[in-house]
């Protein structure tokens, strides 16, 4: 069943509205995602969608209809320029879905024993292109968990969920109000905290980093809290030979990631 949806005061309209905020966001554990590809990806993760809502004009042309309708999501037909207006995209693509958050638990992780943990702590990062990269980089790199400490944005901030590219239904994300519970319970079990910094003494490729690791990455601009960095079993900074003064946050977690790819040999296949 098909239903058909034009005016800007119906509850479902509002509610897409209203999370566009963080704290409705909050309030209701409830976030949107938009675009085709998005969409899909969170249909094939298996994700719960609550809701999924189509412009007409996607409605009427798109084939990815047909597959929509057989999983049976209750879904809506919104008239095209009302989709525009609850859309947080310039061009929309005509299709959004609403989704409950998704809460993991760290113990699960630190407890699992098939894992040689490797996990990406994230300490007050602001930016949401580099959080949704972050995050993006922890999924390619086969990361077992992201832990995300209060202060840092919101990691179903609309902008956030785009640069992730559907990551975020692929990688356990812990949110922590805790930084000093957290880190005792990481080290508690045999987990090294190893903090990416420019106050660094020793480069990535200098630390084994075969064993369970725990990563902090920062803030853009100031970077790892003082707590953290003293509760570091290691500090390490990325060698700058050019002169730069600091590297992006988001591009420094990915090259330290694959030096814990390369030291681990941790590929899925050889390069042919």
């Amino acid at each position: 069943m098909v239903n058909y949806i034009s005016s800007r005061d119906n509850p479902l309209i509002r509610l897409v509205s209203s999370l566009k905020l963080k704290k409705n966001r909050d309030k209701t554990s409830m976030f949107f995602i938009e675009g085709v590809r998005f969409v899909k990806e969170a249909l094939d993760s298996g994700c719960r969608i609550e809701q999924l809502l189509m412009s007409q004009t996607f409605y009427q042309e798109n084939e990815m209809v047909e597959e929509i309708l057989k999983k049976g999501i209750e879904n809506y037909v919104i008239e095209d320029n009302l989709f525009k207006k609850i859309s947080e995209t310039t061009t929309p693509q005509g299709i959004m879905a609403v989704m409950k958050k998704t809460c993991f638990d760290l113990n699960k992780i630190l407890e699992n024993k098939n894992y040689n943990h490797f996990i990406i702590i994230i300490d007050g990062v602001r930016d949401p292109g580099n959080m949704g990269t972050i995050i993006r980089t922890a999924h390619a790199a086969g990361c077992h968990g992201v832990i995300v400490f209060k202060g840092s944005v919101d990691v179903f901030n609309p902008k956030t969920l785009r640069a992730t590219m559907g990551s975020v239904f692929n990688v356990p994300i812990v949110y922590s109000n805790s930084k000093e519970k957290t880190i005792q319970k990481i080290r508690e079990y045999g987990i090294s905290i190893i903090a990416a910094d420019v106050k660094g003494d020793t480069y990535p490729y200098e630390i084994d980093l075969t064993g369970p690791i725990a990563l902090v990455v920062g803030n853009e601009t100031k970077g790892i809290s003082s707590k953290l960095l003293s509760r570091s079993s290691s500090v390490i900074r990325i060698p700058m030979p050019g002169g730069a003064e600091s590297l992006n946050v988001a591009m420094a977690t990915g090259i330290i990631a694959y030096e814990v790819i390369r030291q681990r040999k941790a590929f899925l296949s050889p390069i042919l």
